[in-house]
């Protein structure tokens, strides 16, 4: 899948409070924070960099189309 549609199909559930009485959290994401976005890119950009947790894409079928020929 070329990078920008998968950009273009994805979301961020942030973590948000949804009732005040007993609050209520919603999401599971922490908001996103640009001094981390730039220590990611700087590591992203080491040699060593590594990524050992997989990465699971929930995609609808309404997204999704299997290419037999682009194995």
């Amino acid at each position: 899948m070329d990078s920008r549609d998968l950009v273009a199909i994805s979301y961020a559930d942030v973590r948000r409070i949804e009732q005040r009485d007993v609050e209520v959290l919603s999401g599971i994401e922490r908001p996103l924070s640009q001094p981390r976005v730039r220590e990611l890119v700087d590591y992203v950009r080491t040699v060593d960099a590594t990524f050992p947790t997989s990465v699971i894409l929930a995609v609808t079928s309404e997204h999704a189309v299997f290419d037999a020929a682009r194995k």
